[in-house]
């Protein structure tokens, strides 16, 4: 009887949290399906009440002609976007797990300074040094260009990411160091082979902050890019 009960009580658990776990994922998505509906109404449609969500008079796409009217064209902006995205979340994980296990695994002259002082450019308002920014890379010949864009974006995250990584490789067990060293392990073979697997969640991290750092990213895009 007791065990009944017990299995009962299992399954009445189960099915409220996958019932929670349903209307959480309906709440959540619905506004990005209602968006993603709207687009496709006519712009007469569009002006009226929103309900219901989906197109009454047809689908429609005159809402994207419009917009690969503008300028460039929708796909050739989301190609510039994708490639920024990508080359900034690339160059970010390269400089920050090796600035990280630098920081962490070696010890050289004002180590601490020189961690704190790139930490304390997160305080910086971003707004604040877009001006210099903008002469720097008019001088450097690179305004108005992707690459430039990407360099912009890459220093903005260096901080955050270097502090994650840093983090992340203090808490890696000194041990494992140690016994990768006895068997020969150079800095590069402990770095890729032994290191690197085991901070792999932090790397995803900063990789993610990178990436909807670099897209979402609007007003560098806008002052810097001229078309």
């Amino acid at each position: 009887m007791a065990e009944a009960m017990s299995q009962n009580r299992k399954a009445a658990f189960s099915l409220a949290r996958h019932s929670t776990g349903i209307i959480a994922s309906v709440l959540f998505l619905a506004p990005i399906v209602w968006t993603v509906l709207s687009t496709f109404k006519p712009a007469q449609e569009a002006r009226q009440p929103p309900l219901p969500p989906w197109p009454t008079t047809g689908f429609s796409v005159e809402n994207y002609e419009t917009l690969n009217a503008f300028g460039d064209g929708l796909w050739v902006s989301a190609q510039n976007s994708i490639y920024v995205s990508v080359m900034t979340v690339l160059l970010s994980v390269l400089v920050s797990v090796l600035a990280g296990y630098g920081f962490s695994r070696f010890r050289f002259p004002f180590r601490d300074f020189f961690f704190v002082l790139i930490l304390s450019t997160i305080m910086i308002p971003f707004q604040s040094i877009l001006t210099p920014i903008f002469l720097v890379l008019t001088r450097l010949g690179l305004h108005n260009t992707l690459t430039g864009l990407v360099c912009v974006y890459v220093t903005l995250q260096l901080p955050f990411s270097i502090f994650m990584m840093r983090n992340a490789f203090d808490a890696v067990p000194r041990e494992i160091e140690e016994a990768a060293r006895m068997d020969g392990a150079n800095n590069v073979t402990m770095l890729v082979k032994v290191m690197l697997p085991l901070v792999w969640p932090g790397v995803v991290t900063i990789a993610l902050f990178a990436f909807l750092g670099a897209w979402n990213e609007f007003l560098a895009a806008l002052v810097l890019m001229l078309s």
